[in-house]
């Protein structure tokens, strides 16, 4: 009997194609075959397998080779594929080749690297160290063997073990090189005993059932108000169902702190899925999630993707973080996307942030999510004090105010920690001619250059050039350089506290393999320093010594044309004030503003970040933006501006459902980007089948484009 299969491929077509298997074995959904595709051999997912087509089977090809003698993917994450396929619009074979680590998406074969060894033979464990004490070197290598079942060439340097002693052993039949699998990461816990919740705490774990099938929770806690704790003790609950957990969080910078927590916590085993991983790395921790053998998964938004055969509970951590969202291939939200998870294999997933998005504030407060809130720190710590610093009465001085610096002699005296937050780094965002008002912009993007130590990049496309010495416009020497950077506050910083150490933490300093974990580890010793860093520094760090927080310059934010840009705002600021005083000692935050009294600052004051998100939400609820609406948004690029405009001209003519706005075409906010102009055509409705009808209509028309590029993103973050 002749089989045929059906296969999903990564390739720009949104149709499965068929092949025809050799043998008379059905291979299951989820399995990877090599199969031809053109004048190339492509690795593609099988979909289904059947006994008959409508077609002539003369003109189906052959399966080239299957690679796998299980599924790579289960069947919940082929019905999870489709659905993504559906919703964001983007081809279903690219979506499950995505869902696969980079080692598999060829043809390799699925199973874990090994690492050459050194191990006893049968007759070398009969052999005593103590035979060989003439031999010292031979004898410490059996004498570490007795107490290690196995050792690493990497090992065996680091014991100063002789390698040609081991080669004499070898031929005496004693010991013998092997390859072995790279053992999974396990741990035995060092601090196994669960703290004490307080009333709260325990009411919202009280609360979270995890038998009761799918549910969302979300729980909207201050910070510092011990909202890990609850995910520890929700997750020791799974682990002794014997059910797998998937943590999210939005940045790899949080890794290290959380996977620190759950070794301290947990015995058991666990696997780590970021990008600072290579690809081999990668693969092995894939491929001990899906086989169950990793009990708790740990990894950024891509992870969501990730086989896990036992999962009980999903944590996205850090709800609102805009890191969940993809911007370019898949425009996906990683936090969406769990949601929809774990509905699909019926299992709670839990949400968390000191300041929820508004979207998830919203279904919280509608009741399709379950409210927890956490309204007090934890530890009996107390909330910080935050005062206003009004610019305007304060000058700043490379922008630190008098107020500021006078804060933070006081708390380094105390042998405290000061963190400044200061979200542009580089020395200075622009370089300006004080005679003509010239600047020094980017010739492929609509974006000034930004100044740094020794020379002007493009933040956008990285391109850059040599510090100019004169204007380009009049020829004069007067250009200084305006605003302030990470490096010019650091450079201050460093000037008037010269005994103090400075450490800056911004996308430049922590380009080098573990340069930012090392940073980390420094400020967790406690030593009295100095923090400077951009919004990394706002993303769930806890750091037990710093008792001051200053917010540099933040007043770009209340004046965005993204219509989440005061939502954002909010977030961030609540989230760096909450750095401060996280332990017994009280904690203050001055943030410098020439806009003291705006609404927006007065609610951070007061702590009351739900009661600004309210007015946030009934703004949005007037002007029917999301949550109260859905929206897409079309982008087509191309070097020649009125190409992509009139690609979208073109476009919006194509009737649409009635319940369908369609907005533009209008210039992207940057509307030129590394030499293509960008433009938008924004869909939207309050009726999501509505919108999705009218994004297949026109992502219909826009295959048929040779001229432009473009991608379509629904639920996009900015508008």
């Amino acid at each position: 009997m002749t089989l045929f299969v059906e296969v999903a491929l990564p390739v720009r077509v949104n149709t499965p194609f068929t092949y025809q298997l050799s043998t008379d074995e059905p291979l299951d959904a989820g399995t990877r075959v090599l199969v031809p595709f053109n004048a190339k051999q492509l690795v593609g997912i099988v979909l289904c397998c059947k006994n008959e087509i409508d077609f002539d089977p003369k003109k189906v090809k052959p399966v080239t080779k299957v690679l796998d003698t299980t599924p790579a993917l289960s069947a919940d994450m082929l019905e999870l594929a489709r659905w993504v396929s559906q919703y964001y619009h983007y081809r279903l074979g690219e979506c499950l080749s995505l869902m696969l680590p980079k080692g598999l998406r060829g043809d390799n074969p699925a199973q874990k690297s090994t690492v050459s060894v050194t191990q006893l033979t049968d007759k070398g464990k009969l052999v005593h160290p103590n035979q060989l004490a003439k031999k010292p070197k031979q004898q410490a290598w059996l004498s570490q063997l007795n107490s290690q079942a196995a050792i690493s060439s990497k090992q065996a340097t680091s014991l100063e073990l002789s390698p040609s002693s081991r080669n004499t052993l070898i031929k005496q039949g004693l010991v013998v090189k092997t390859d072995l699998p790279i053992p999974i990461l396990h741990n035995q816990a060092t601090d196994p005993n669960a703290l004490e919740l307080n009333t709260e705490q325990q009411t919202v774990l009280d609360n979270i059932a995890l038998d009761a099938g799918f549910q969302c929770h979300l729980i909207f806690g201050v910070t510092g108000s011990g909202k890990t704790e609850v995910f520890l003790q929700l997750m020791q609950q799974v682990l002794d169902q014997n059910k797998q957990v998937l943590i999210l969080v939005p940045e790899i910078s949080l890794i290290d702190q959380t996977i620190k927590r759950l070794k301290a916590r947990f015995d058991t085993t666990f696997a780590l899925l970021h990008s600072g991983l290579n690809d081999t790395q990668r693969n092995d921790a894939w491929l001990d999630a899906r086989s169950g053998d990793a009990r708790i998964v740990l990894g950024t938004r891509s992870s969501v993707f990730c086989t896990l055969p036992d999962l009980g509970l999903i944590i996205v951590d850090e709800e609102h973080d805009g890191a969940y969202k993809q911007n370019d291939t898949l425009r996906y939200h990683g936090r969406d996307v769990a949601i929809v998870r774990a509905q699909k294999q019926n299992i709670p997933v839990v949400l968390a942030s000191a300041t929820p998005s508004l979207e998830s504030l919203h279904n919280a407060l509608n009741n399709r999510f379950v409210l927890h809130r956490l309204t007090q720190r934890a530890a009996n710590a107390q909330m910080p004090f935050i005062e206003m610093v009004n610019l305007k009465q304060h000058e700043p001085v490379d922008g630190i105010s008098q107020p500021l610096h006078s804060r933070i002699q006081q708390h380094l005296e105390h042998n405290k920690q000061v963190l400044l937050f200061l979200n542009r780094r580089g020395f200075a965002p622009t370089v300006m001619c004080t005679e003509c008002g010239w600047q020094a912009v980017c010739h492929q993007c609509d974006a000034r250059l930004t100044l740094h130590k020794n020379q002007l990049i493009c933040h956008h496309c990285n391109q850059s050039q040599p510090i100019l010495r004169q204007c380009k416009s009049c020829s004069s020497h007067s250009l200084t350089a305006i605003g302030n950077g990470t490096v010019r506050s650091e450079m201050y910083l460093e000037t008037h506290f010269p005994n103090t150490h400075i450490i800056r933490l911004d996308k430049d300093s922590t380009q080098t393999k573990d340069a930012l974990k090392t940073q980390l580890e420094i400020i967790s010793n406690g030593e009295p320093c100095i923090i400077i860093g951009t919004q990394m520094l706002a993303k769930g760090h806890h750091f037990d010594q710093v008792t001051l927080v200053g917010v540099l310059d933040c007043d770009s934010g209340l004046f965005s044309a993204d219509f989440k840009g005061e939502e954002r705002t909010l977030q961030l600021l609540t989230q760096v004030a909450g750095r401060s005083g996280r332990a017994k000692d009280l904690g203050e935050v001055l943030i410098q503003t020439y806009h003291p009294t705006h609404p927006l600052f007065q609610a951070i004051e007061n702590n009351q970040y739900e009661f600004y998100a309210q007015q946030l939400l009934d703004a949005r609820h007037d002007m029917l933006l999301p949550p109260f609406n859905f929206s897409a948004l079309i982008q087509a690029d191309h070097q020649y501006a009125y190409t992509a405009e009139s690609a979208l001209i073109a476009l919006k003519q194509i009737p649409l459902p009635p319940q369908v706005d369609c907005i533009g075409p209008m210039p992207a906010f940057m509307a030129k980007l590394a030499n293509r102009y960008r433009f938008h055509l924004v869909l939207k409705s309050q009726h999501r089948s509505q919108l999705h009808m009218a994004i297949t209509i026109l992502q219909n028309a826009l295959q048929k484009q040779s001229k432009v590029r473009w991608f379509i993103d629904v639920d996009p973050n900015e508008l």
